[in-house]
């Protein structure tokens, strides 16, 4: 017959006591393989069969509880193929205060209710819209109070935290890392809408210099679902064959602010891993000057003195070929300018 595999664990309260009669799931890869109850001691058991276990890249265990209507979870990732007995988890479920500041949020972290449990490796901080897309993440030591996050990544927008203690350790030579996650608070912010808010932009590719208007344009339009998708453009040099010259889509975006603007803050969000982008300004839409360079995934810029501009041109400067990386720019979701 199969052969079958243990997979315990323990869940505490934040005050302490056993997690009892809470539901528990075993996800294989993202999909749900078993559930089981915590008995009265917040033990769970998961008896599965071994080439189920072993068939999946990734093993997770995910379980919530209920405080005054909102879920505090916790969460634990790890690789098996046999048993194991994973450490005990107790829920954070004390709720996240965001405090805005003049140029920062900061969210004060909660200790444990008993100052005996072990610490976690460090804490993290979910940032999140009001439809649930992630803003920003954000993480501290262990030994850190606060956890501070830049105002202008979330400047108009409904957010909402999550804080999140996280663990590590291992358990059978086999590495867990997961998560005890405190309560959602909200945050309403309480500046205008920005200076880019539905302005239009353009992208060109600098191989044939063409370029298309983008109505709306989808990194101005304050809605963190919509994105640059990616396109290619294409010349024909060699009318006489099929053969077409694509290069990278994305190349250049420039956003029109409408007229002379000065900002001080300009924020980026989701740039692609490993995309360098060169931010330009420029009053006249001819002669552009630079402003600064990054790669960052959310990227925040406060200027030491306003910058006066019309035009802010991205450009793509990865000294990899662009025709490689079809994606170029158009990770980029929503660019902010104050």
């Amino acid at each position: 017959g199969p052969l079958y595999a243990d997979i315990t664990g323990k869940l505490v309260r934040d005050n302490g006591t056993a997690a009892t009669g809470l539901t528990v799931k075993l996800l294989a890869d993202g999909s749900e393989l078993s559930s089981v109850v915590t008995n009265e001691d917040g033990d769970y058991t998961f008896s599965v069969e071994q080439r189920k276990l072993a068939a999946a890249a990734l093993l997770s265990v995910r379980a919530s509880v209920e405080v005054n209507g909102k879920q505090a979870e916790v969460g634990l990732d790890f690789a098996t193929g046999g048993d194991l007995n994973l450490p005990g988890v107790r829920f954070l479920e004390a709720a996240a205060s965001p405090t805005p500041g003049t140029v920062d949020v900061t969210v004060a972290i909660p200790n444990y209710a008993d100052p005996s449990d072990r610490r976690p490796a460090g804490y993290a901080v979910e940032v999140r819209t009001d439809g649930d897309a992630l803003l920003a993440t954000q993480t501290a030591s262990a030994s850190s109070s606060t956890i501070a996050v830049n105002r202008r990544l979330l400047e108009n927008y409904l957010t909402s935290w999550r804080l999140k203690a996280l663990l590590q350790s291992t358990s059978g030579g086999t590495e867990v890392t997961g998560y005890a996650a405190g309560l959602v608070a909200s945050l309403v912010p309480q500046n205008a809408a920005p200076l880019s808010r539905g302005m239009g932009c353009t992208y060109a590719n600098t191989a044939n210099q063409t370029a298309d208007a983008l109505t709306p344009c989808p990194i101005t339009d304050g809605d963190l679902r919509s994105r640059m998708e990616p396109q290619e453009i294409c010349t024909d040099p060699d009318l006489t064959d099929s053969i077409q010259v694509c290069a990278a889509p994305y190349e250049e975006l420039v956003v029109d602010l409408g007229t002379l603007q000065s900002f001080s803050y300009f924020a980026v969000h989701d740039v692609l891993d490993g995309v360098g982008v060169l931010l330009e300004s420029s009053e006249d839409g001819t002669s552009f000057q630079t402003v600064t360079g990054f790669n960052a995934d959310n990227f925040v810029l406060t200027a030491v003195s306003p910058i006066a501009a019309h035009y802010l041109r991205l450009k793509y400067t990865d000294t990899t070929d662009p025709a490689e990386n079809p994606s170029a720019l158009a990770g980029i979701n929503e660019i902010v300018v104050y």
